[in-house]
C-alpha cells in the first residue's frame, strides 16, 4: 500500500500557479475532466470575476503525486460564508478532480477536511455537475457517514450531438426542410449581390479581436436583453485570457459569418479531449433573417465530423436551436452541502431551498418573467429618450 493521502489547502494564487504541471497531469487521469477545469480557464476566471474572493483550494497528494483537486473559492453572500467552484457562473461541468481509482479515498479525505473546518463555511454550492458524474454517487454515500448533508436537484439540461458516421449521413437523416433551410438562408444572404463567407479565423491576442467580438455582441439581441458578456470590462478580459490559453494549445475554434468581408456573427468553440464544446454564438440582430447561427453551426459541426471528434456539446440550457442539432440530452445537477451548525442550515434554506421552491412554482416563475419584461421595456425607453 502506498503513502497516506496528504490534504492541503491553498489560499494564494501563486500556489495555484505552481500547481499547473501537476494539475494538467491530473486532468489526463480523471474521467470528469473538461475545459472548464483546466488551469488556463480557472485562472482566467480567478483573475477577473474572482478577484474579490478568497481561495479555498483543496489538494490531495500521495507522496509527491497529485491525485485530487477541489478548486473552490470562499465568498460572502449576505451574512453567509459560501464555498463555490472556481469558475462558477461562467463555466459548465464543474466537478472535483480525482484519479479514477483513488476517487472514493480522495473525496472521503476532502469531506473529512471540510467537516473539521466547518466553522469556516456555511454552504458549499455546486450548480453545474453532470448527473452522470461519479462524484455524485460517491459523495452521497460519504456525506451520510461523515455528518455532512448533501441535497441535489436537477437544474437544467445539456443537449449534445454524438458524432457517428459522416456529415453527409447526418444531413441525410434530417428532415428535408432542415436541409433546404441551410441552402435557403445562404442564398438569402447573397440575394442582393452580397457575398457570405462562413470561415475560421486564427486567434490574435490583441485588442482588435476583442473589439470585433464586442462590436457584434453590442449589436445583438443580447445587448437589448441586457445579457452582455464580452462588452463588459471583466467579460472582455476573461474572454481574452481563456481564448489566449486554448489558442496556444490549438484548442480554440473561432468562426465568423462575414458579409462582404465584414464580420456580422461569431461562434466560439473549445476542442478538448476529442470533444467540441460550444461556448458562445452571437450575431448582429439586423441579420437574424439569414439565420447566421444556423449557418455557423452547420460549418462547425461539419468540421467536427471531418475531424472525427466524438461529440459536439452545446453545454447547459434548453434553447430550441440546440435540439435541432442534438441527438441526446444530459441532465445537470445543482448540489448543495451544509453541516450541522444552525447558520449552515440557514444558508441552505435561504440561498438554495428557497430558489428550488421558486423554480418549481409556475406562478412565481411567470411573475418573475413579467417583472423582468416590464423592467427591460422601461430601460429601453429611458435609453431611447
Amino acid at each position: 500500500m502506498g503513502p497516506e493521502l496528504t490534504i492541503t489547502r491553498l489560499q494564494q494564487r501563486a500556489e495555484l500557479v505552481q500547481l499547473e504541471e501537476d494539475w494538467e497531469r491530473l486532468l489526463g487521469r480523471t474521467d470528469v475532466a473538461s475545459p472548464f477545469l483546466t488551469p488556463g480557464w480557472q485562472l482566467a476566471w480567478l483573475d477577473t470575476y474572482g478577484v474579490a474572493h478568497r481561495l479555498f483550494v483543496l489538494t490531495a497528494r500521495r507522496g509527491q503525486e497529485l491525485v485530487g483537486l477541489w478548486p473552490l473559492i470562499a465568498r460572502r453572500r449576505g451574512t453567509f460564508r459560501v464555498l463555490e467552484p472556481i469558475g462558477a457562473g461562467r463555466s459548465d461541468w464543474l466537478d472535483v478532480l480525482a484519479v479514477d481509482e483513488n476517487r472514493e479515498e480522495v473525496l472521503s479525505a476532502f469531506v473529512r477536511y471540510l467537516v473539521e473546518s466547518r466553522s469556516e463555511w456555511d454552504l458549499i454550492e455546486h450548480r453545474d455537475v453532470l448527473s452522470e458524474s461519479p462524484t455524485i454517487r460517491v459523495m452521497e454515500t460519504l456525506c451520510v457517514s461523515e455528518g455532512v448533508h448533501l441535497r441535489r436537484q436537477p437544474r437544467t439540461v445539456a443537449p449534445y450531438l454524438a458524432i457517428i458516421g459522416r456529415w453527409e449521413q447526418f444531413l441525410d437523416a434530417k428532415r428535408a426542410k432542415f436541409r433546404s433551410n441551410l441552402k435557403y438562408y445562404r442564398r438569402l444572404a447573397e440575394r442582393d449581390g452580397r457575398h457570405l463567407d462562413i470561415c475560421q479565423r486564427p486567434w490574435t491576442d490583441g485588442a482588435e479581436a476583442m473589439d470585433r467580438l464586442a462590436d457584434i455582441e453590442r449589436k445583438s439581441w443580447k445587448a437589448r436583453a441586457g445579457n452582455l458578456k464580452i462588452s463588459t470590462p471583466l467579460g472582455r478580459e476573461f474572454y481574452r485570457r481563456f481564448c489566449h490559453y486554448f489558442a496556444g494549445r490549438g484548442q480554440l475554434d473561432l468562426w465568423y459569418a462575414e458579409l462582404d468581408a465584414s464580420p456580422v456573427a461569431f461562434l466560439i468553440n473549445i476542442i478538448y479531449a476529442g470533444k467540441c464544446y460550444h461556448y458562445n454564438t452571437c450575431y448582429e440582430e439586423r441579420y437574424a433573417y439569414i439565420s447566421p447561427g444556423l449557418l455557423l453551426h452547420a460549418e462547425a459541426i461539419g468540421d467536427a465530423f471531418a475531424r472525427e471528434l466524438r461529440e459536439y456539446d452545446f453545454l447547459s440550457g434548453d434553447e430550441a436551436y440546440k435540439d435541432r442539432w442534438s441527438s441526446h440530452r444530459r441532465e445537470i445537477q445543482h448540489l448543495a452541502f451544509y453541516n450541522d451548525r444552525p447558520t449552515s442550515l440557514g444558508a441552505f434554506l435561504v440561498l438554495v431551498w428557497a430558489r428550488w421552491t421558486f423554480r418549481r412554482s409556475q406562478i412565481l416563475r411567470r411573475g418573475r418573467a413579467r417583472l423582468l419584461s416590464a423592467t427591460r421595456k422601461l430601460l429601453r425607453r429611458s435609453v431611447a429618450q
